[in-house]
């Protein structure tokens, strides 16, 4: 008989391969401003591992911007590709990196001027108040920033108990409209720099054209204050052609007295500006 070995009836172990970081695989290099600004950051989770992935992307590779999609940022980070759109939004809202898009790919880089990145979380907006439109996920759907029609004598629930009218005031009389503030003109400027200002001219003066073009632009809007116009503003960025910001034989952009005519505004409600084809 032959020897039997107990080993030869022993299930194989599984050899693991311990991983040690060295920097014979390679390294980045970062600014220590940046590396010492960054646990200041007030991020929600996902939104530290995309600032992280956008690092890697740039200054792991010794690149100062990269074009990318957010499938592959899903990858790097293990995030849904809804996570890092909605994390990608959020860094460049409070300013720590640069986001615009590409045809279908998305230019990222970290904001090297860190005197305005937006340390803690930006306060949430006021709830939409009932029966306003909003914008469908997935539609360019912008009609909501037209001026709704006068609903003064429909019947909802906010008119049903309207008190009746004081004696001494005739029935069909309008009521009188609150006095309104005027705008701070020198804000919307600010805004216009904030959201195209890496794409397009920036806005300096304020001209009294300019403040009558507001005026009059902001009547047409479905919510008439600094945050309509911001949201006009981000859907011309979002879905505009590259034609409009630069990439035509002449070398011609849009500017802010382009945003501020009415044209303009028709045409990103009615997505005249969209790619073919494009996002809707």
């Amino acid at each position: 008989m032959g020897v039997v070995n107990l080993a030869d009836y022993q299930p194989q172990r599984e050899v693991l391969e311990r991983k040690v970081a060295s920097l014979d695989d390679g390294y980045m290099r970062i600014a220590t401003s940046i590396g010492r600004l960054k646990p200041k950051l007030k991020l929600a989770g996902r939104e530290h591992q995309v600032l992280d992935a956008v690092i890697y992307c740039t200054f792991g590779w010794n690149k100062s911007e990269d074009k990318v999609t957010n499938t592959y940022l899903a990858e790097v980070t293990g995030l849904d590709d809804s996570d890092v759109a909605a994390a990608l939004n959020v860094l460049a809202e409070r300013r720590i990196i640069n986001l615009r898009k590409v045809g279908g790919f998305k230019l990222v880089s970290v904001n090297v001027s860190i005197d305005k990145w937006v340390l803690s979380k930006l306060p949430k907006k006021s709830p939409k108040m009932l029966g306003e439109i909003t914008q469908n996920v997935g539609r360019k759907d912008v009609l909501g920033w037209a001026e709704s029609p006068n609903t003064l004598n429909s019947l909802t629930k906010d008119n049903i108990n309207t008190p009746l009218t004081p004696q001494g005031e005739s029935e069909g009389q309008d009521e009188k409209s609150p006095k309104i503030s005027p705008p701070d003109y020198q804000n919307f400027l600010a805004v216009y720099n904030q959201v195209l200002g890496d794409r397009l001219p920036n806005a300096r003066d304020l001209t009294d054209k300019r403040r009558k073009g507001i005026k009059k632009l902001l009547s047409r809007l479905k919510t008439p204050t600094i945050d309509g116009w911001k949201a006009y503003l981000q859907a011309f960025a979002d879905h505009a052609k590259p034609f409009y910001f630069g990439e035509n034989k002449t070398g011609w952009r849009a500017d802010f007295d382009f945003m501020l005519r009415e044209t303009t505004l028709v045409g990103v409600r009615e997505g005249k500006f969209a790619e073919p084809g494009g996002d809707q």
